[in-house]
């Protein structure tokens, strides 16, 4: 198992001096397929200075992901992604295409039974918050300061109902639906399970609503003038368009699937952060798909950004789907999706299609976890705090409501503002309330909510320079 205590490629990281020093805070950050060695050094500007200023932060690549033992489908990131572009983009649409990608993805997940073999059975939830409390009885921490984001909130949430006489303090920030993850529902994936389709598309709708607002000087998406109902129809009007023809763009060529695809995961940050685009890039990129739909024959000049493929951390995507698919039931045939999406889009308008199919990888996953934790989920522990981001696309708020009344003593703190967890999403009033929490144990008062720092669109319309993907990130 990989864990560094320090992020190595920020070597001006300051940590604590011993008389500071209040401990260790393991951090997980989401996916399932997250690889701490990775997230902590790129994400560290995020985290509150006051925790910084007193703690040591550890993080992992738990068992099947990233340097630890890792669940890999294909010799290399290269090959996988040659194969992967034999799918549908996006997501499939017709029945040819939805029988096709049924055979591919098939393909694709016997090639990691093939290569990962009994692994497979051995990289849930459960076997990862047990290999938590060994790392930190390896860390010499007496107790356990845990921070988790996205699924990391459910790793949480295991480990503290595992081991609640070990716990210091747990923070779950953007929560997943625990009861939800483990429900079976025959016509439902993980995703619609957990209302992430409805989150998805609330958060969609105050994109429209805050880019109408901010206008094209802004938001390059938006007609000046025009109000948050007619940008929310263009957008409609775009897909549609992106479905009868696609365009090209540079060397890249955008479907209506793959533009829902990729906006999805566009508002996972409001403000560019890393590899986290924002939404001033989405409204660049939607403005630019725009144009050429409106002459598709032609090609413009700056292509959709993309990320080049890297075999220095092979992160396949068999890591992440090897603990959702192994543990959280989903339907076992993916020619029933698109009557999923299709219930997704009623209810939560065409965002909710690629949401739905987020989960059809697990449809002839070919292994099942060995060892589960499903409960109870009430151990007396020490109060827990959990954050929730009001319109989060990925983890529901509610989710957020769900966890802290099924702890047996948690306190909500609701962050008025947008995007996946307020980690990735500043909000200084909840990074003072957390930092509060670690080092003596203050809660917030019940009831608290904390607003967002910073306004969308605050940055000038300028074209997106960093690299993004289709695929959802933790």
């Amino acid at each position: 198992m990989n864990a560094p205590r320090r992020p190595r490629t920020k070597p001006n990281f300051a940590g604590p001096t011993t008389a500071q020093r209040l401990g260790a805070i393991f951090f997980n950050p989401g996916g399932p397929g997250g690889a701490g060695t990775e997230d902590l050094p790129g994400w560290i500007d995020k985290f509150p200075p006051a925790l910084i200023a007193r703690f040591d932060l550890i993080s992992w690549d738990p068992r099947g992901i990233g340097r630890s033992t890792a669940v890999r489908c294909f010799e290399s990131k290269a090959a996988e992604d040659a194969f992967k572009r034999r799918m549908a983009p996006g997501f499939p649409v017709g029945d040819a295409q939805v029988q096709a990608q049924a055979q591919l993805q098939s393909q694709f997940n016997q090639s990691c039974l093939r290569r990962a073999g009994k692994l497979l059975e051995h990289v849930s939830t459960a076997d990862t918050a047990r290999d938590l409390e060994w790392l930190r009885r390896a860390a010499g921490e007496p107790e356990m300061n845990y921070l988790g984001v996205s699924y990391g909130t459910l790793l949480g949430a295991t480990y503290v109902n595992l081991y609640p006489d070990r716990v210091r303090a747990a923070v779950l920030d953007g929560n997943i639906d625990i009861e939800a993850w483990f429900a079976e529902t025959p016509l439902q994936g993980t995703s619609l399970r957990m209302n992430n389709d409805i989150a998805s598309g609330q958060t969609l709708d105050q994109f429209f609503q805050q880019c109408a607002r901010a206008g094209h000087g802004r938001c390059a998406f938006a007609d000046d003038g025009a109000s948050a109902q007619a940008t929310a129809a263009k957008f409609q009007t775009l897909a549609a368009r992106l479905t009868a023809q696609p365009v090209a763009l540079g060397s890249v060529t955008v479907t209506g699937p793959s533009m829902l695809s990729l906006t999805s995961n566009f508002l996972f940050t409001v403000h560019a952060f890393g590899d986290f685009p924002g939404w001033t890039a989405l409204g660049v990129v939607l403005d630019r798909l725009w144009t050429a739909s409106e002459a598709p024959s032609a090609t413009a000049a700056t292509p959709v950004p993309t990320t080049a493929a890297s075999d220095a951390l092979y992160e396949s995507d068999g890591a992440g789907n090897a603990v959702q698919c192994g543990e959280s039931p989903n339907p076992r045939d993916l020619t029933l999706f698109p009557q999923i999406a299709a219930f997704a889009q009623a209810r939560a308008g065409l965002i909710g299609q690629p949401v739905a199919w987020f989960d059809a990888p697990c449809s002839s996953w070919p292994a099942t976890s060995a060892s589960l934790y499903k409960g109870p989920w009430n151990a007396k522990t020490p109060p827990i705090l959990v954050i929730g981001n009001v319109y989060d696309p990925s983890t529901a708020y509610g989710s957020s409501q769900k966890t802290a009344k099924l702890l047996a003593n948690a306190r909500l703190l609701t962050v008025n503002g947008y995007g996946h967890t307020a980690l990735l999403n500043t909000s200084s009033c909840a990074n003072d309330a957390e930092s509060a929490y670690f080092i003596d144990g203050t809660l917030p008062a019940d009831g608290t909510v904390c607003q967002q720092d910073g306004a969308p669109f605050v940055e000038s319309a300028q074209p997106p320079n960093r690299g993004v993907t289709a695929q959802p990130t933790p």
